[in-house]
């Protein structure tokens, strides 16, 4: 594209023609004429700008333009561009490569990344506004008594909006929407289209500049308002040369007046200039004490040391940084950002979570201060796009978030950090379904910098690829001060299987070991792994659970069909009757709530207080910082919670961490299954024992199944035994890394609809493969989701797998181009799916 460099250059060029893409599930760039040399000057990449679509002016986005004027269709007429939006762009021309080559592998249209990626709330709106015609003006009524009764109430009101107008009329929209038109051209009714602007703007204050400071302090000396008043406003005013208006009134509330005085005079200047959002960078936790200077152990400077040889080439390196829970990682990191910085470079470090972020920018903050900035989700729409200001201006060189912040306009990327690289949170689950740990590898390749995998169960795949010299492996076997890992001793609940129908989650051992380290005056964690609905059938006589004989996976009962399905290859049948292992009939459906949990807690322990740290009791902003720190502070004795306990929180205090009930996760109908519950049980052991004290902690974990593999490798600390095994199960079944998947998703509010939608998408795919040739990708199902409806919409999947990637995307490209949907049912396609929930 031949990109227009300067506003002399274009006048002599014009007409311009510009690419726009919108907010819209078409992989089209729309082309639009620029002829204004007014907003010919204001073309930048990666700017909002304001154009006419299917008769509505809606915002998009700017991807470059040309002075050669796109192949088009014989009836397509080009309108005109009819705004730039923004006085400074939104990204640059490195990070919409970027974010193409994000939106070409998942196969997202590119306006839907786009607006998926930036700061929310950008987007102008526009509602349709319905007025009186000609004809309703009149005195004469029409027929239909809803058209008659909303000619009423616009007589009385005036233009209305359709919702407002609906509300009034105490009719839902869809009565008299599909009707509009037609009322509309018999005169009755006038329509237009109205634009709103975005949610989310820059905010301005005004900053006073003193400009004749002998003057106003002269005026204020004669002033006739109280001395103790006078004094203040001397000693504010001979304080500084600038001050904000904000600051003033804060200090001379009901002064404005004096402000606009002093201005007429010309003893001031206002300048209006951007102002941030506030922005609670510990999310409202009390400020900690600062760490002391970290000196490094002998294997932390030898790792530091190997990355930094890497960083000199400038060249993309990806490292894989195994080390155990509590080994010291985070200070290797922040040595690596304090480096970059030094060399004028940036640095992005991914957390999986939003508890993460809390902990670790306070420590980031202290060490590099205002260079600092935050992205995730948890942040207000306003608050967001300030970051994403501060970080796009370069005022803001190290970017600390979750998986979102991988698109961080940063522009001298020299570093990125994905810390817990083995969370599967780091996979956005709808929309634009990517997958931030390897959108981070990408962005390291094109930017050419060092790329820092951590983790101390590194995900299957990872370690895969650096046991293949993709990556490089580097390792941290011990925790700081050769500290043991945590003893662990697994509980089997099979001795009480005939109290599991009336269980509170608590076994005899585990209330002994809490009983004890209360008394010792330490903490104890409780962990739940519970992720959606577990729903595997469990055999009480004999603990038998019902397995897919092809994919080794237990089959999920689906109480409103009435069947165990394999969300895998398909394979279905009616749930038993008797168990075929030991004639028995009664089966217990694996599942236990939390709130259950703090109940019993309360009953067992009623002096202790108990902190719950889940997604219902941190909907509330600050209330995750501060539940975190109130257990950090020592100011309760249990902290309970759900897979956000299992994530790189630092507690002195815990002696004790209690697993519930391992089978949880272990059960889910997924191929992962093994391997996060192997990572969860590991992680959550790590919280144990990371004081500066003599103990190494202790773990619990209750499982009804103590010998499997993961249970047993995760008691013993040993990642190698569960990676061997594990790899060995998915090359016998053809799972990642040894193919790569993709997985449709449909979903209807007729599910016979939304079946028949994937049988034909299977067919349809089928006869391609067969057509060129293809033995490699394989169409399976299709079945339904694991949660078959919700919202009163069916969900069911249909999943593709392929031995060569490559070969895979291009299928699915073609593919996808030829599916078609219908009006009431929705589909997208998942690459490289985590979950099939």
């Amino acid at each position: 594209m031949n990109q227009v460099s300067s506003f002399s250059a274009t006048v002599s060029a014009l007409p311009l023609y510009a690419q726009v893409v919108f907010n819209l599930p078409l992989s089209v760039e729309f082309t639009y004429l620029v002829a204004d040399p007014f907003l010919v000057a204001r073309l930048e990449v990666g700017k909002r700008v304001l154009a006419s679509f299917r008769k509505r002016l809606t915002s998009g986005y700017l991807l470059g333009w040309s002075s050669v004027c796109p192949p088009l269709r014989e009836e397509v007429t080009l309108l005109p561009l009819e705004a730039v939006i923004d006085e400074k762009p939104l990204f640059g021309r490195f990070h919409l490569d970027f974010y193409r080559r994000a939106a070409e592998y998942y196969q997202t249209p590119l306006g839907e990344a786009l607006f998926a990626l930036l700061p929310g709330g950008l987007q102008y709106r526009s509602r349709r506004v319905v007025g009186l015609g000609d004809k309703g003006l009149s005195a004469v009524l029409p027929r239909s008594p809803v058209l008659a009764a909303m000619i009423m109430v616009l007589r009385e009101h005036g233009p209305l909006p359709v919702e407002e107008l609906a509300d009034r009329l105490a009719l839902p929209p869809d009565r008299f929407m599909a009707r509009l038109s037609a009322w509309s051209r018999q005169g009755w009714l006038c329509c237009r289209q109205e634009l709103l602007p975005p949610r989310v703007r820059e905010q301005f204050e005004l900053i006073y500049e003193i400009v004749d400071r002998s003057a106003l302090l002269n005026a204020l000396a004669v002033s006739r308002m109280a001395s103790e008043k006078t004094r203040q406003l001397q000693a504010f005013i001979e304080a500084g040369g600038y001050f904000s208006r904000r600051r003033f009134l804060a200090a001379f509330a009901g002064s404005a007046a004096l402000l606009r005085r002093w201005q007429e005079q010309g003893w001031l200047q206002a300048t209006p200039v951007p102002r941030l959002r506030s922005l609670a960078i510990n999310d409202s936790a009390p400020p900690r004490s600062p760490p002391g200077q970290v000196v490094l152990t002998p294997a932390q400077a030898a790792i530091l040391e190997a990355i930094r040889r890497e960083r000199e080439h400038n060249v993309f390196a990806p490292f894989l940084l195994h080390g155990v829970t509590g080994s010291g990682k985070t200070e290797i990191y922040i040595k690596l950002i304090a480096e970059v910085l030094s060399r004028g470079q940036d640095a992005l470090y991914l957390v999986p979570e939003i508890a993460l972020t809390i902990e670790l920018v306070d420590r980031l903050v202290h060490e590099f201060g205002p260079l600092v900035a935050i992205l995730h989700s948890g942040l207000t729409e306003g608050e967001r796009y300030d970051q994403w200001r501060q970080i796009m201006a370069g005022r803001a060189r190290i970017v600390v978030g979750a998986r979102s912040a991988v698109f961080a306009p940063l522009a001298r990327l020299g570093l990125i950090v994905v810390d817990e690289e083995h969370e599967p949170s780091y996979k956005q689950e709808s929309g634009f379904a990517y997958n931030g740990r390897d959108l981070a590898l990408l962005r390291g390749q094109m930017a050419g910098c060092c790329v820092v995998l951590g983790s101390a169960t590194p995900a299957l795949g990872t370690y895969y690829n650096a046991r293949a010299g993709r990556y490089r492996l580097l390792s941290l076997p011990q925790r700081l001060d050769d500290k043991p890992l945590p003893a662990v001793e697994i509980v089997d609940l099979n001795q009480e299987r005939a109290a599991l129908f009336t269980w509170d989650g608590f076994s005899p051992r585990l209330l002994e070991r809490m009983a004890a380290v209360f008394a010792r005056g330490r903490q104890v964690m409780l962990f739940l792994n519970k992720r959606g609905f577990s729903r595997t059938l469990y055999c009480l006589g004999c603990g038998y659970m019902p397995e897919c004989r092809l994919c080794s996976v237990h089959q999920t009962f689906h109480k409103s069909l009435n069947l165990l399905v394999c969300h895998y290859c398909g394979g279905q049948q009616p749930p038993p009757e008797v168990c075929p292992r030991c004639g028995g009939n009664r089966f217990f459906p694996l599942g236990l709530g939390i709130q259950k949990l703090e109940e019993s807690l309360r009953r067992y322990f009623p002096k202790q207080r108990v902190l719950r740290l889940d997604r219902d009791a941190t909907r509330r902003k600050g209330e995750l910082g501060r539940i975190l720190e109130e257990f950090r502070q020592g100011q309760a004795a249990v902290l309970l919670g759900t897979q956000m306990l299992a994530k790189g929180h630092n507690f002195p205090l815990v002696d004790l961490v209690g697993v519930i009930f391992a089978d949880l996760s272990l059960e889910l109908p997924e191929y992962t299954a093994p391997e996060r519950t192997f990572q969860l049980l590991a992680q959550v052991s790590g919280r144990a024992g990371r004081g500066r004290d003599e103990s190494s902690g202790e773990v619990i974990i209750q499982t009804l199944q103590p010998e499997h593999y993961s249970v047993v490798a995760a008691a013993a600390h040993d990642y190698s035994a569960f990676y061997e095994r594990e790899l060995r199960d998915r090359r016998e079944l053809a799972f990642p890394p040894f193919s790569s998947l993709a997985n449709l998703k449909a979903s209807g509010p007729e599910q016979d609809r939304v079946r028949a939608f994937l049988q034909e998408a299977k067919s349809m795919g089928q006869e391609m493969l067969s057509a060129a040739g293809e033995r490699g990708i394989f169409l399976m199902g299709p079945v339904p989701s694991a949660i078959v409806k919700i919202q009163n919409r069916y969900r069911w999947n249909l999943l593709v797998k392929g031995q060569k990637r490559p070969q895979l995307h291009h299928f699915l490209r073609h593919w996808r181009s030829r599916l078609s949907s219908a009006p009431t049912l929705t589909w997208r396609l998942d690459i490289d799916p985590l979950s099939f929930f």
